[in-house]
């Protein structure tokens, strides 16, 4: 009798564990991640939940900044995860000159996100679901160059939020439910279900850490 080897689909170079978890590598998957994205939008307030989901309240919510600019990031990513590294760049680079935005094409980002705000923020790394970031929030492996390698960007669970001005860099991990309040700069881990706050906040710093990053 003769056995049959069984072939197995050999997974894409840029394909991570993330990614296989929420399917970033197909279309179908995209558009899942981007219809989550537009459902916890419409879900942000009473009010919102109050008018319900009909198609024309989706298709209102996807022309909005928020989400043009995940589907633009998400649609970057797929690209990028399907070895089309040049093109998923170029895309990326059009959230960057229409909403002046920052998410390179190899982060890794789980669906239902929120953008509040997008103008300013820098993300780079890998996050789980429920991601929300707010105006001018950065996160990337240092504070001074962006590195193609997600292994020294920082590591979000789900449910974590970045406050606006908040600066996280290094490889470090924020676990599930993290909450950083504004103006907050974060280069160690952090456990579970922790909110951070700080009482004497220093603007100026942060401020000029954050026009730092962006010109370059």
């Amino acid at each position: 009798m003769k056995l049959e080897r069984c072939r197995m689909p050999k997974p894409k170079s840029n394909d991570s564990f993330n990614c296989r978890k929420y399917g970033h590598a197909s279309w179908r998957g995209m558009w899942f991640n981007v219809r989550q994205d537009i459902n916890r939008y419409l879900n942000k307030s009473p009010l919102n939940r109050a008018l319900g989901k009909s198609w024309k309240r989706k298709l209102s919510a996807f022309l909005t900044p928020e989400i043009l600019c995940l589907f633009i990031y998400r649609l970057s990513h797929f690209l990028h995860v399907n070895d089309w590294n040049l093109l998923g760049r170029f895309v990326a680079r059009i959230n960057l000159s229409l909403f002046k935005v920052h998410i390179p094409s190899h982060s890794c980002i789980g669906p239902a996100c929120r953008l509040s705000h997008p103008p300013g923020v820098v993300f780079e790394g890998r996050a789980g679901r429920n991601l929300t970031i707010f105006s001018l929030a950065i996160c990337q492996a240092g504070s001074d160059f962006i590195s193609p390698n997600l292994d020294i960007c920082p590591q979000l669970g789900n449910h974590v939020q970045l406050g606006a001005y908040t600066v996280t860099t290094g490889q470090i991990s924020l676990q599930d439910g993290v909450r950083l309040y504004p103006v907050l700069a974060v280069d160690s881990d952090i456990t579970k279900e922790k909110l951070v706050i700080r009482k004497k906040p220093h603007y100026k710093k942060v401020v000029r850490h954050t026009v730092r990053n962006m010109n370059n």
